[in-house]
């Protein structure tokens, strides 16, 4: 019999945590049974899940700026550990990764009496919770066998003398995308509608050059994830495109479950966000042998070898952005992995 994983995760909406546990599932599913563990109010489909043995969708608690949040995130935690605990104890279940930090699932479960292996997952920048991330932090470190950092930028933003091991996210092989035409410059940005993820520095970089390359264009692949902040982002970002110089070449796409036809056959892709963790859209577009031009916010350093694999800009930096795309169909003409 395989011995099963429960994967807890926070996720409402496709996430690229979300995705990281999808793909070891993938990968790993001959070794062990995955059982996700997800919030009840998850908009994500069993469809898109299929790689997990089974999808537990479970009352969990979500921290937001609210005082009925506040009040209520403690029993809520504690009832929804009590759930967990009694599946573990059903599935015989001895092995539990979180796949974020900030999940204290594993400290109740400790309290619980859940003697089995607890591994936890950094996948978002620690240093963006504050002083609250010390607290968070020291409740993983006593409560987990093992921490993993999914980026040497993560390792670096960690309170000194917190042990972690270094992994970098998995991902299934996928066949490299024939070269581009010279009549087909398709600029793909995958990323979910949020605010810092720099959609908003595309357009504004993309409008600088759109007139010296009438054929290009930009095409925007992600979700709003539920949210109504993210879907004001996502309306401002099209009425900024519809009022520019470039309104006929940037079109505005949703989620998709196989980001393959998004990358086959694209010129380069694009990632300005002010800060990753890693960078699974850029791991992605690697893999599918893209060109990537990529600010330098963290886990895209680690992917992008610059001159090379693709171009690395300063966060926020649209002039640098701008250059970097203009020179991008002068380099390509030598080959798309060999950039000088």
């Amino acid at each position: 019999m395989k011995p099963v994983v429960f994967v807890i995760d926070a996720s409402v909406a496709v996430t690229g945590a979300l995705v990281a546990a999808r793909r070891e599932a993938e990968l790993l599913g001959d070794c062990a049974d995955f059982v996700l563990v997800v919030p009840s109010e998850c908009s994500v489909p069993d469809s898109a899940l299929a790689a997990f043995a089974h999808v537990l969708r479970l009352p969990m608690p979500q921290i937001r700026k609210s005082t009925a949040s506040v009040l209520s995130f403690a029993p809520r935690l504690i009832a929804s550990s009590f759930r967990i605990r009694r599946e573990l104890r059903k599935r015989h279940c001895e092995r539990v990764q979180l796949n974020d930090f900030y999940l204290l699932h594993g400290a109740i479960l400790r309290m619980l009496g859940f003697r089995g292996r607890i591994v936890t997952w950094i996948r978002f920048d620690p240093k963006r919770y504050g002083a609250l991330s010390k607290v968070l932090l020291a409740a993983a470190q006593r409560s987990s066998d093992a921490i993993v950092a999914v980026s040497r930028f993560i390792q670096s933003r960690l309170p000194a003398g917190l042990d972690t091991e270094l992994v970098y996210e998995s991902r299934s092989p996928e066949p490299f995308r024939p070269d581009p035409t010279e009549s087909e410059r398709r600029l793909v940005y995958v990323a979910n509608y949020i605010r810092g993820k720099g959609q908003n520095d595309a357009i504004a970089a993309f409008e600088r050059v759109a007139e010296r390359f009438p054929d290009a264009r930009l095409c925007f692949v992600g979700g709003d994830m539920g949210l109504e902040k993210n879907r004001a982002y996502r309306t401002e970002l099209e009425k900024t495109a519809k009022r520019g110089p470039a309104a006929g070449q940037i079109e505005f796409g949703g989620p998709v479950d196989d980001l393959a036809p998004a990358y086959t056959g694209a010129y380069a892709a694009l990632n300005f966000s002010a800060s990753e963790s890693f960078s699974l859209t850029c791991q992605d577009a690697s893999a599918f042998g893209l060109p990537l031009i990529a600010t330098r916010s963290g886990g895209p350093q680690e992917i992008v070898d610059d001159g090379v694999t693709g171009f690395l800009v300063p966060v926020g930096d649209v002039d640098a952005m701008a250059d970097r795309l203009e020179r991008l169909p002068i380099t390509m003409r030598t080959t798309s992995r060999d950039f000088h």
